[in-house]
């Protein structure tokens, strides 16, 4: 399966082509601002980078939060044009479950995907190291992490992946 991935969430701007579990091309840039004026040229690079077309895309797929508003918004806007024109599938993919896979395929094991809101809470979810989710996300003061840690029986040695 060919997917191009996307993802305007955080504070990062990322663009992947990704074929049976083998990152064909991948390009991600640091930014707070501009997520819109990056991502399409990003999106070009990897297609040309990967040598693929349009036509063979079998899914897109974009990040859907948490994350920043406006930045959520471009990705998924991105996500479903090139998806309506390629008249492919368009899936969406929680920021935690994409920090979660990356920190397994990484570090292996369980992980903690912890992602900073605006708002000094965090917005957190365990991972089995299967990758199953161990509940549902939440939204929780910083003093509250190590609580959530015992309450999802996240066994010690767990990764912590996040901003």
């Amino acid at each position: 399966m060919l997917v191009l991935a996307l993802d305007a969430a955080m504070s990062a701007c990322s663009a992947a082509l990704w074929r049976d579990g083998r990152t064909l091309a991948r390009v991600t840039r640091p930014m707070e601002r501009g997520h819109a004026e990056a991502l399409m040229p990003m999106i070009e690079s990897v297609m040309a980078e990967g040598g693929r077309t349009y036509a063979e895309l079998d899914l897109v797929a974009a990040t859907v939060g948490p994350g920043a508003f406006t930045g959520i918004r471009i990705g998924l806007a991105a996500a479903r044009g090139l998806a309506l024109a390629a008249q492919k599938p368009c899936a969406g993919v929680t920021t935690l479950e994409a920090l979660a896979a990356a920190a397994r395929v990484m570090h292996g094991g369980a992980v903690l995907a912890v992602v900073e809101s605006r708002r000094a809470d965090l917005f957190v979810q365990g991972f089995a190291s299967s990758g199953a989710p161990l509940g549902a996300a939440a939204a929780l003061q910083p003093e509250g992490l190590a609580e959530f840690v015992r309450a999802n029986d996240l066994a010690p040695g767990f990764v912590l992946a996040g901003d």
